[in-house]
């Protein structure tokens, strides 16, 4: 798995004193269009993932997804210990010129090869580690995918810098199913975890060689602008200390488990990770894609972000409630209807991981309000306050009271860090706790709601499960009436304007 960053030029602010309303309202056509195509996009991108993962479940064992875990955490490792934020620098900075985005492309392809290089050093301490020889060579050629990564061109971010999301959606998915086709056909002809590298492999030749031929922008070359260069790096200081604390805090979990669980079973992990990462990652992809843009662009022409964030934060939350509360409730039965009996054990790690979603979400969102204040070392507080409470947490709980403990401590590991965002957030003048609080307790009862439905029917069928969600979901959005009312709005315009 690679490390995917939170991703011609962008058109000409309007000055403050220039009918900044008309502008303001644009942006939020534009924003409003951009969360659209991504949840759209997004929705694809799962259909095709989890489709996927279905068949390679049948074609391998769990042990192979367990090795590839720990291939993709080390490879995450390698990948932000060296993250210098190229993509957030094009996104946030003011400059746009092709001297600015050269500058940022020869530096991205300068640290494609040292990471490749860095992938032949971890090897051998990772097998070793992990007990799994197989690492001293799968490591390396998972390597070339990040090397092939660095000549990926700038017009991914600055695609995304002008909230181009369809565009960006389309060309994610090409390179999805185009990847997705050639792990199914090496699984079926090797049965072998080595299919899975090949598809990492092409997914990333294949997003480098069509980033360069259907995203159009500046056509990169080698270039070096020494004023570009010093703000890059400016900037990247302090994405580099927080991405490389942000891995250990991220993929915590996995060091540890990947330590002291069999294989089997850090592959069933996986396969319950694999669930819960997937409305995660798309609020995720809202927060990073178009709200961090978004804010950036309005910082650059109007600092009153009071009312956008409340509204947004608003908005976004309700979808993650919801999507929180659906896997929770149905999470066990998706199990039970896709995996066969090796994966049974994922039907209780997903409710638990579920409820991990409402705080993940709420950091990922404010964490794109941060950085694009550039307030890069609250972030990379926030990283570090999350993984102090796993390193400490995580080991003591597996070792006084097993696993279950301990995967409860990972649920709770995004408070610690949320807090940190919330302080950095009060710099700019935006009090979030006590909003967030109140959805939180919001959130609670809506989830009591629907376990106590399901106790009640005494039952786990499609039916018992169905109602106990509508149940869920109906007390979630008949608390949550603003936001509710703001989308039915904008639902109605839409189609008012296609109407006219």
């Amino acid at each position: 798995m690679r490390n995917v960053q939170p991703a011609g030029a962008p058109p000409p602010l309007t000055p403050e004193d220039e009918t900044p309303a008309p502008a303001l309202e644009q942006l939020g056509r534009r924003v409003a269009r951009g969360s659209a195509w991504v949840a759209v996009g997004y929705g694809a991108s799962q259909v095709v993932r989890f489709g996927a993962n279905l068949v390679l479940t049948r074609l391998l064992f769990p042990r192979a997804f367990g090795l590839m875990l720990l291939v993709n955490v080390c490879l995450q490792g390698v990948h932000l210990f060296s993250d210098l934020g190229i993509g957030a620098s094009i996104v946030q900075h003011r400059r746009s010129d092709a001297a600015f985005l050269n500058t940022a492309w020869t530096v991205q392809v300068a640290r494609g090869f040292l990471l490749w290089l860095a992938t032949f050093a971890v090897a051998w301490p990772a097998a070793w580690m992990y007990g799994e020889p197989q690492l001293m060579w799968m490591l390396p050629v998972a390597g070339l995918a990040a090397c092939l990564d660095g000549f990926v061109s700038t017009a991914i971010d600055t695609a995304n810098r002008d909230l181009r999301m369809a565009r960006l959606q389309l060309f994610d998915l090409a390179v999805q199913v185009s990847a997705s086709v050639i792990m199914i056909a090496g699984a079926w002809l090797t049965r072998s975890v080595w299919a899975l590298l090949a598809g990492t492999i092409a997914a990333s030749a294949i997003r480098t060689v069509l980033s360069h031929v259907v995203m159009g922008g500046v056509r990169n070359r080698f270039c070096w602008d020494r004023e570009a260069a010093a703000s890059m790096l400016h900037f990247g200081k302090w994405v580099f200390v927080s991405s490389a604390v942000m891995f250990l805090a991220q993929q915590g979990d996995r060091l540890v488990f990947g330590k002291v669980l069999p294989l089997e079973r850090l592959g069933v992990y996986n396969i319950a990770l694999a669930l819960v990462d997937a409305p995660t990652a798309l609020i995720a992809a809202i927060s990073f894609r178009v709200f961090f843009p978004m804010f950036s662009e309005m910082r650059r022409s109007d600092p009153d972000l009071e009312a956008a964030y409340r509204r947004a934060n608003a908005s976004m939350a309700l979808l993650a409630g919801a999507g929180a509360l659906v896997l929770m409730l149905a999470g066990p039965l998706v199990v039970q209807v896709l995996y066969d009996d090796r994966y049974a054990e994922a039907s209780w790690i997903v409710r638990l991981l579920a409820l991990g979603i409402w705080g993940s979400s709420l950091v990922h969102f404010t964490a794109s309000v941060v950085l694009a204040g550039g307030r890069v070392k609250w972030l990379a507080a926030s990283n570090a306050a999350r993984l102090v409470w796993l390193l400490g947490a995580v080991p003591l709980a597996f070792r006084q009271w097993g696993f279950e403990v301990a995967l409860a401590c990972v649920v709770v590991a995004d408070l610690p860090r949320y807090l940190f965002l919330a302080l950095g957030c009060r710099r700019d003048g935006l009090h979030i706790l006590a909003g967030d609080a109140g959805r939180t307790v919001k959130l609670v009862v809506a989830a009591g709601a629907g376990m106590l439905v399901l106790e009640l029917l005494g039952s786990r069928s499609v039916l018992a499960v169905a109602v106990a969600c509508a149940t869920a979901l109906a007390a979630w959005l008949a608390m949550n009436r603003e936001p509710v009312r703001w989308y039915v709005e904008k639902i109605r315009g839409a189609l008012a304007a296609r109407r006219g």
